[in-house]
C-alpha cells in the first residue's frame, strides 16, 4: 500500500514544479553590446580656470552622424594626492561619475567641460563611456592623467 502514496507525493511534486518553474531556458550568453563607439585620444586642457576632457569619436559608422547616435558621455573620475598617486600601469580606483549630455558632442569629436571642484596638489585620472541609444554605455576611452592647477 506504499505505492500509492509514493505515486501521488511524485505526482504532487511534479505539478507543483511545473507551475513554479521561471520559464523558457535557454544556454547562458554574454550581454550584447550593440554600441561601440568611443573617445579616442583623450586629453585634458587649462582653459583658464576650467579644465575640458577633449577627444576623437572612434567606431561612428560611415554616412552617420555622430550626434544622431549619442546621447552623452559618463565621465569617471578618480582623485589621489600629489604625494602619492598611483604608478603610470596601476589599476585606478574610480570614486565616482558624472554624466552629461548630448553637448560633448562636437563636429566628430567630444569636448566637456568638467563642472567638479579641484584642489591645488592633486592629481586626477578619467576615462569616458560613451552613452548610446536605450542609454548603452560604449567601451570606456583611455584614461587621461590630469594635474590640478
Amino acid at each position: 500500500m506504499m505505492y500509492p502514496r509514493i505515486f501521488i507525493l511524485s505526482l504532487c511534486i511534479g505539478i507543483i514544479s511545473l507551475f513554479t518553474a521561471c520559464g523558457k531556458k535557454a544556454p547562458p550568453s554574454a550581454p550584447q553590446n550593440t554600441f561601440n563607439v568611443s573617445v579616442a585620444n583623450l586629453r585634458g586642457e587649462w582653459i583658464g580656470e576650467n579644465l575640458f576632457l577633449i577627444g576623437e569619436l572612434r567606431g561612428v559608422p560611415k554616412g552617420k552622424k555622430a550626434k544622431s547616435l549619442i546621447q552623452g558621455g559618463r565621465v569617471y573620475y578618480g582623485k589621489y594626492p600629489m604625494d602619492n598617486p598611483p604608478c603610470d600601469d596601476c589599476p585606478i580606483s574610480y570614486q565616482g561619475y558624472d554624466d552629461y549630455g548630448p553637448e560633448v558632442i562636437i563636429d566628430n569629436g567630444f569636448s566637456c567641460r568638467m563642472t567638479e571642484e579641484f584642489k591645488k596638489g592633486q592629481i586626477t585620472f578619467y576615462k569616458v563611456h560613451l552613452i548610446g541609444p536605450n542609454g548603452s554605455i560604449g567601451p570606456p576611452s583611455d584614461r587621461v592623467r590630469v594635474v590640478e592647477k
